[in-house]
């Protein structure tokens, strides 16, 4: 019977290290491969077709929580709202590639290949939001605090949504 319980505690135990440690080791490798400029790792690192996904949801729903309450109704607006819904994706699309990404981690700059050291998650805490996603927040130039979400896909961590602070639109 101690034998089972030894068992199970040291199971526990290792399944809580690597749900911890884990994360962190995707973004130590997530850093590396800014820093070499290494696309195709981020591509591996990070599920795009989602991440894409989420942050258009956040800019169309911060662009309609924006609107005047007596608009949402108007024809006008709501031909307005689907061509900047269509604008949001082309900008979206073409932006949220491995080198835009990475110049969203650098803190909105290009990355010019001189900080071969630099560690652009040195900063960064960690919030668990589930058993299968954890939320990287990063300290960069701006004020508000911008994070990545790790999603578990299997047994690796993906990047499938960016916490960005929407200026208010007003």
């Amino acid at each position: 019977m101690k034998k089972i319980i030894v068992f199970i505690v040291i199971l526990l135990v290792l399944v809580g290290g690597f749900w911890v440690v884990t994360p962190r080791m995707t973004v130590s490798s997530i850093n590396k491969a800014i820093v070499e400029n290494d696309d195709k790792r981020l591509e591996e690192l990070i599920d795009f077709n989602q991440l894409r996904q989420n942050i258009k949801a956040q800019i169309v729903s911060a662009m309609d929580d924006n609107l005047p309450k007596g608009k949402r109704k108007n024809a006008l607006v709501d031909i307005a709202a689907k061509f900047t819904a269509s604008a949001v994706d082309n900008i979206v699309d073409s932006v949220i590639t491995p080198k835009g990404l990475a110049a969203f981690i650098d803190g909105r700059k290009y990355l010019s290949g001189k900080e071969k050291d630099k560690d652009y998650f040195k900063n960064a805490s960690y919030s668990y939001n589930s058993y299968n996603s954890v939320t990287v927040w990063i300290e960069n130039d701006n004020p508000e605090r911008s994070g990545l979400v790790l999603q578990l896909s299997g047994i690796s961590w993906k990047v499938v949504d960016i916490k960005i602070p929407l200026p208010d639109l007003k």
